[in-house]
């Protein structure tokens, strides 16, 4: 009985390669070790589909006897679509496909699209679980075809777009290229229009027809139909205004897209349950990131080295920022722990830079070297005047893993709730849990370094006092209040 789940359709194309190779069932089947002449004929009739354990045998199978060695589009192709999405085999891995195609790899990467910015000198650290989680949302299809990562400036959003898009497994999966647009918070309609004539030239679409085509629907329309049944990983990176990537939005049916954005609303716009929040390292993953950067100052100074990861939350930007300082240093004891005192400070750590081509794309913005504080300020930027007001407020309150309820937040910034709804859909103010707020110390940090209304002081002083006088018989609420209750009583004390 033949198999009904399988699809006939999609297995033929072994069938007519067979016999494009001059190769009779019966000789594939010996090829395989199989006494049954019609083994191989029943898997491309659907009849039944192999064992894994013909994995081995049937990558040369392809490769060798089929003539695939030199079509590593075709091969990758029937590997996703037969042995994968029929058999229910594993996917390549990296090390296979390097194997399978030792001698043309490079040359295949020239002939396909790959307009992702290059990979940084850095490692990915503490990332290996998510990049898998995202390949299998990638390489799913259907509405996992839809992908948004969103999270703090600086936590390495497009970090790992640019690793996905040069991983070879996703390559694979996506023969046919990787389309990139980095859009940024000053996207105008030409800027995105020139990602499009882009794309339409690196999908085959003459310089002629582009000129023709006068309007972006015309445009859009035409590199469409061009993409046709092509897979492409299409990225779109640092969004801010959904509505502005309307002409991106090209993909054929077995494209997958990846966007990035700092805006939590704009992931969910975009990607429904496909919104991923991007996390900070975990401690132990910071401190390789600054071990692997700074070698000999975290040898020197393991102490001073944690403490710095703790201080920056974990935060890769802040961390590749301050390990490319240290290890200038490193070599001289006297100046290591000279930059570590600086470092403790925070607007110096806010302060530190580099050149953009060492961190990677950050599309909004034009300065050639980055800092923590123009990441952040690009977001702040971006803020109503209350919003911007309230942020700088809530540093008054101690930084993530502390939290602080919304009654108190209202009350510590005098502003109306609409403020903090600003702050959260900007990704600048957590939600720790249900009702109360957290902020990263690396925000924290900018937010206390740009406080001009030291009255929110005063405010924080005043509700915890009359929070006391509420709660007096309730501990579970002091209890979860205890850390802001000691930094109203602190900050009582320094203001006399």
């Amino acid at each position: 009985m033949p198999n009904t789940s399988l699809n006939s359709e999609k297995l033929r194309i072994l069938e007519e390669l067979r016999i494009q190779a001059k190769l009779t069932p019966a000789g594939a089947s010996r090829y395989f070790g199989l006494r049954d002449r019609e083994s191989v004929r029943n898997w491309e009739l659907g009849h039944k589909a192999p064992p894994p354990k013909h994995r081995e045998h049937m990558k040369s199978y392809l490769h060798s006897k089929l003539g695939l060695s030199h079509d590593h589009v075709l091969f990758l192709q029937i590997w996703k679509d037969i042995m994968v999405g029929e058999w229910g085999w594993p996917s390549l891995t990296v090390d296979e496909m390097s194997i399978l195609f030792r001698n043309v790899w490079s040359s295949v990467l020239k002939d396909v699209p790959q307009m992702a910015p290059n990979r940084p000198p850095h490692r990915l650290i503490g990332r290996s679980g998510l990049i898998r989680q995202l390949k299998q949302r990638l390489f799913n299809g259907g509405h996992s075809a839809f992908t948004a990562l969103n999270g703090l400036p600086g936590v390495g959003k497009t970090a790992i777009a640019v690793e996905l898009a040069h991983d070879l497994e996703v390559l694979s999966h996506f023969p046919h290229g990787v389309l990139w647009a980095g859009v940024g918070r000053d996207a105008t309609e030409a800027g995105v229009l020139r990602h499009l004539h882009t794309w339409a030239q690196d999908v085959g679409m003459s310089p002629e027809t582009i000129r023709r085509l006068r309007y972006v629907d015309d445009l859009k329309r035409e590199v469409h139909k061009l993409i046709g049944n092509r897979s492409f990983l299409i990225v779109i990176d640092d969004v801010w205004n959904i509505d502005g990537i309307s002409p991106l939005m090209i993909a054929g049916p077995n494209c997958a897209y990846l966007m990035t954005t700092r805006l939590p609303r704009i992931a969910e716009q975009f990607a429904g349950q496909g919104a991923i929040s991007i996390p900070k390292l975990e401690p132990a993953y910071g401190r390789t990131l600054l071990s692997e950067l700074a070698p000999l100052a975290v040898e020197e100074e393991p102490e001073a080295a944690s403490d710095l990861v703790e201080v920056v939350g974990g935060l890769p930007l802040a961390l590749i920022l301050l390990g490319n300082h240290l290890r200038q240093v490193s070599a001289q004891q006297r100046r290591l722990r000279t930059m570590i005192k600086r470092l403790k400070q925070a607007e110096h750590r806010l302060r530190l830079a580099l050149p953009s081509e060492l961190l990677g794309s950050y599309p909004s913005l034009s300065d050639s070297a980055i800092s923590l504080w123009a990441s952040i300020e690009i977001s702040d930027q971006a803020l109503m005047d209350e919003s911007r007001d309230a942020l700088r407020s809530l540093s008054v309150f101690l930084s993530n893993p502390n939290s602080f309820t919304e009654q108190a937040a209202l009350a510590v910034t005098a502003k109306p709730a609409q403020a903090l709804d600003q702050l959260v859909d900007s990704g600048l103010l957590e939600i720790a849990a249900r009702n109360r707020y957290s902020v990263h110390q690396v925000i924290h940090d900018y937010a206390k370094a740009n406080l001009v209304d030291t009255m929110a002081y005063s405010r924080m002083v005043d509700f915890f006092t009359g929070f006391i006088d509420t709660h007096a018989d309730d501990h579970t609420a002091l209890a979860q209040e205890h850390e802001n209750l000691l930094g109203s009583l602190d900050t009582a004390f320094r203001l006399g």
